[in-house]
């Protein structure tokens, strides 16, 4: 139950950030960030295709750097599924 509230009040606060922040990439951040805490991943990203290339560009990714490049990316694009990063560097360095 209490795990159910946690998600209830994590989806109130991505609403409630919607109306209240304007900088769309800070908004993107935010939600990425609520998304992490509900699904329990310590960094979430937004990769989007290029319209003319077809190549995925990571678009916001708070606190991630992926080793390996685009590699990854790449292959979760085409095969269409998820993919979860096992070794992964912070912008801090940790």
């Amino acid at each position: 139950m209490a795990d159910v509230i946690k998600r209830l009040s994590l989806l109130n606060d991505a609403a409630r950030a919607m109306t209240s922040i304007m900088d769309p990439d800070a908004l993107l951040d935010h939600i990425l960030e609520l998304t992490g805490q509900v699904f329990g991943f310590d960094a979430c990203a937004v990769l989007l295709a290029e319209p003319d290339t077809g190549a995925l560009v990571i678009r916001r990714a708070p606190g991630l750097r992926p080793r390996g490049g685009q590699n990854l990316p790449g292959k979760v694009w085409r095969g269409g599924h998820r993919a979860r990063l096992r070794r992964a560097q912070t912008r801090a360095g940790q």
